[in-house]
């Protein structure tokens, strides 16, 4: 059995192809929480804030409240995957299980030429 791995690193595709999909064809779960987060990232870097103190850190305080460190005190479901709510999305063949459990990644390296990554 082997796997398949899809990443888009630059920030135009991330930009043009990764949060446009996602908009179209939200996660279900709490990965959608993720995403928003991420997509918070996305928008600091756009605005060039990636590049001062407080921005890096607003980056920071964000990853550090994203997947295993979430914190929520209530099972969650976004709007859009509770059938009986208007802007519920039904699943269509545009929804793949790594669409639907997508994974990403938002990572420091401050020891390299390459600080940050996501992808």
């Amino acid at each position: 059995m082997g796997a398949v791995t899809f990443a888009i690193r630059d920030i135009n595709s991330i930009n043009n192809i990764v949060i446009p999909h996602f908009t179209d064809y939200p996660l279900r779960g709490t990965k959608y929480l993720d995403y928003l987060a991420f997509k918070k990232v996305v928008g600091l870097i756009n605005s060039n804030k990636h590049y001062t103190k407080e921005g890096l850190d607003e980056i920071i305080k964000i990853s550090h409240n994203m997947n295993t460190f979430i914190k929520f005190t209530v099972e969650y479901s976004p709007n859009h995957a509770i059938e009986s709510n208007s802007k519920y999305m039904p699943i269509n063949g545009h929804y793949i299980n790594g669409f639907i459990a997508g994974d990403g990644c938002l990572a420091f390296n401050t020891k390299d030429v390459n600080f940050g990554r996501m992808s």
